[in-house]
């Protein structure tokens, strides 16, 4: 009896083990790689700008991408902004850029309820090969506060 059940421990400590093993491997082996210890993530780090920045820089023409999902986007965003939501990104972003120019300024937003919009979004555009990237760091609640223009 005793050996019966060392032998069930040790079969599921390998399977516990084996779990372990294959989801590690597909985390660091996936795009959307979640972060194990604090600090130790290989996310790229976007600079946050501010909504009086992204104003300024709205007015030049500078590219704003909305991360939301397309049903939200409808319902109203930033003028201009075009939409690249995150759980359809691959499809969204050879529709969106064709022809992309890489070194532009993007500036992404989607913040719901979190940065999880735009921060994946921001991901994969780096991982795209964009490289001047910034976060609004406000949503676009606060930017119709301030009465800035958006589109229905």
């Amino acid at each position: 009896m005793a050996t019966q059940t060392r032998t069930l421990i040790q079969r599921m400590i390998l399977i516990l083990a084996l779990g372990v093993s294959l989801g590690l491997l597909n985390n660091t082996t996936g795009p959307d790689k979640l972060e194990i210890v604090s600090g130790w993530s290989s996310k790229t780090h976007v600079p946050p700008i501010n909504i009086q920045e992204a104003r300024r820089k709205h007015l030049k023409g500078i590219l704003f991408v909305d991360a939301r999902p397309n049903s939200q986007y409808r319902l109203g965003h930033i003028a201009g902004a075009i939409n690249i939501p995150a759980d359809l990104f691959d499809f969204a972003y050879k529709m969106r850029f064709t022809n992309p120019r890489y070194q532009d300024e993007i500036i992404v937003y989607g913040r719901t309820f979190s940065r999880l919009y735009d921060e994946k979004v921001c991901r994969r555009l780096s991982s795209m090969g964009h490289e001047n990237l910034r976060i609004l760091s406000t949503g676009l609640s606060a930017w119709q506060a301030e009465g800035y223009p958006t589109e229905p």
